[in-house]
């Protein structure tokens, strides 16, 4: 059983009492109908050795990325973050130094993903560190929910595709003497910085890419019941190139490596949208959606080739 198979079957025993998105599980965050959902709630977890390694994350990064990870999540609904919590376990007493390091962290993100104000959280002791996050938002439009992409809709998204990828394979070997846009990858995938991006159209469809591109729009495509197409140029590419030559300089080797960031990286922390029209400055279309048996193609290469769901998932089936 994978993971998202294990939540469904979570969601599932419950009998009721986990509701279907728009109210529940299986949307980036929750809405809250008791403000008749102008309130949005998301939650991450991050776990030593799981999410990071303390050998190239400082407490600030990860407290960064932690941040960034539940500001998405309120972006891909169209919300706003207001309030967080935060709880955090410590495998060794904690000191004033790491309370100040956590501080900078969370400081830094909220410059380009939002600020918004702690209001609680929890303290204990763990075998090891262990960090979580509850952030609330605000919506000013309609909801934005992985089950409203609608066939007709064109796919655009508002950031680069897997340059968070390039920046973990670059830290799990060790690289040395990085160049320009090897920095850029490692400090993409240790503290995720956007700009958010205006949409000046009507959107129903969306979802953030954090498991993965292809992952993530298998979640899009299962919850609305659609085909999704693949069919222009991801964004980054150039970038990720010129960084997959330090692999392999043959064509056919970084290709493939860039494919494989690209489509199944995760951690990219921007958001995928359905809309008939150009959002507005900042998005690149890189696809469409039309009915059919919910699925991915890729036919960026001009033949259409099925993808299976490439991306990050905890307790996935062996």
């Amino acid at each position: 059983m994978d993971e998202f198979q294990w939540i469904d079957a979570l969601r599932r025993a419950l009998h009721g009492h986990a509701p279907a998105p728009p109210w529940g599980i299986g949307d980036d965050a929750a809405l809250l109908p008791s403000r008749a959902g102008r309130c949005v709630i998301a939650t991450d977890l991050m776990i030593e050795d799981v999410h990071f390694r303390r050998s190239w994350s400082s407490l600030s990064d990860v407290a960064w990325k932690l941040y960034a990870a539940n500001a998405s999540d309120m972006w891909a609904m169209g919300a706003a973050p207001t309030q967080w919590l935060f709880s955090v376990g410590w495998p060794a007493k904690p000191t004033q130094a790491d309370a100040e390091a956590l501080a900078e962290g969370f400081l830094g993100a909220m410059q380009g993903w939002g600020a918004a104000d702690l209001i609680g959280g929890d303290t204990s002791s763990a075998d090891r560190l262990t960090l979580s996050l509850t952030m609330l938002g605000e919506r000013a439009q309609n909801p934005w929910v992985r089950h409203a992409f609608h066939p007709g809709d064109r796919l655009w998204v508002d950031g680069p595709l897997g340059v968070s990828a390039a920046g973990l394979a670059l830290l799990q070997e060790d690289a040395c003497a990085l160049t320009t846009a090897e920095q850029k990858c490692v400090a993409q995938h240790l503290r995720p910085m956007r700009t958010p991006s205006e949409v000046q159209v009507e959107v129903r469809g969306a979802i953030d890419v954090s498991d993965g591109l292809v992952a993530d729009l298998l979640h899009g495509a299962r919850a609305s019941g659609v085909r999704m197409r693949l069919n222009q140029t991801l964004p980054g590419r150039v970038l990720l190139e010129d960084v997959a030559k330090r692999w392999d300089p043959q064509p056919e080797a970084i290709h493939a490596r860039c494919d494989a960031w690209q489509l199944g990286g995760g951690e990219d922390y921007v958001r995928v949208i359905g809309a008939s029209e150009h959002p507005g400055p900042g998005w690149t279309e890189i696809g469409v959606v039309e009915a059919g048996a919910p699925s991915v193609f890729d036919e960026r290469a001009g033949e259409r080739q099925e993808l299976t769901a490439m991306g990050w998932n905890h307790f996935r089936a062996s």
